[in-house]
């Protein structure tokens, strides 16, 4: 994903970054009175399974999720939790979200 901001926008950047398996993106503004609001990009690979070829994003992002507490992740359904609790995080601390995300759902 990108995720990018210009002109008078780019002197209200506070923070930005991206999750470890660059599944999204995100920039923090701050406006007037300390203002917080946070553009996510997020992309959710297509539907795959264990038989998907080695170079798809599913199959790459399966193995990237592998624990000994979660053996067989679903990369799907874990872009869902791992983005909820980044979002409940920043609702925590008073910021406005502004979601665009790629689900791949047909």
């Amino acid at each position: 994903t990108i995720t990018g901001v210009s002109g008078k926008l780019k002197g209200h950047i506070d923070k930005c970054g991206s999750d470890d398996f660059g599944r999204w993106r995100w920039i923090t503004l701050e406006g007037k009175k300390d203002k917080k609001i946070t553009i996510i990009t997020a992309y959710r690979v297509c539907p795959g399974n264990l038989h998907s070829p080695d170079s798809t994003i599913w199959k790459q992002e399966w193995r990237a999720l592998i624990t000994p507490l979660n053996p067989t992740p679903d990369p799907r359904k874990q872009i869902i939790l791992d983005l909820g609790r980044f979002v409940t995080t920043l609702q925590r601390q008073h910021h406005s979200i502004i979601p665009f995300i790629n689900t791949n759902d047909y």
